[in-house]
């Protein structure tokens, strides 16, 4: 089951156990899928951080989401600077915390259910990365502005790709890509 990021944002993570490990604040999406692949989870308690949590094997119920990791792992993943673009090395770091292998193979879904990786960049660059303004477009096609925490907003925007995305309508939020464009020019 693919979990959408417009329904998980907000709902409620559950590990594997079904204890609840806390809220799921936003997700990491896949620049070549637009997949979500990483949520980041809002722990509870005096001390509350937010932990990324691979979403291979999630499910979601009327309660929330089940993750397919224990609390433990999840409360005791490596931190990561959340306000900025994973870089490889992180990503590395996060797929050996969670047990997945980190490949070079390509994979078009992320984190299918063999638990591979999807095919790596040059060394440096984002896979998983929320779009800012003032950055150039990946893809062409309308993007949707979404909140911190991944909710969307209902502003939309049409930007071709390499042009610079234009100033969202609040501090802090960013875009999804929603509509692809769908010719040569936008690939």
């Amino acid at each position: 089951m693919t979990v959408n990021h417009e329904d998980i944002v907000g709902r409620t993570a559950f590990d594997v156990e079904g204890q609840k490990v806390g809220e799921v604040e936003y997700c990491y999406l896949d620049l070549d899928t637009d997949l979500p692949e990483w949520a980041a989870v809002k722990t509870g308690g005096i001390a509350s951080q937010s932990r990324l949590v691979p979403l291979m094997d999630a499910t979601m119920t009327a309660d929330g989401v089940n993750l397919a990791f224990s609390k433990d792992q999840i409360t005791g993943a490596p931190e990561v600077n959340l306000d900025l673009d994973l870089n490889e090395a992180e990503e590395a770091q996060l797929f050996g915390h969670y047990g997945l292998v980190y490949s070079e193979a390509h994979s078009d879904t992320g984190l299918p259910a063999g638990r591979v990786g999807t095919a790596r960049r040059e060394a440096g660059r984002a896979r998983l990365r929320k779009i800012h303004p003032g950055e150039s477009a990946p893809k062409s096609g309308q993007y949707e502005e979404v909140g911190p925490r991944g909710g969307l907003t209902g502003h939309e925007v049409t930007v071709p790709k390499g042009h610079t995305m234009p100033p969202t309508t609040e501090p802090g939020h960013g875009y999804k890509l929603v509509d692809p464009t769908k010719n040569k020019s936008g690939k």
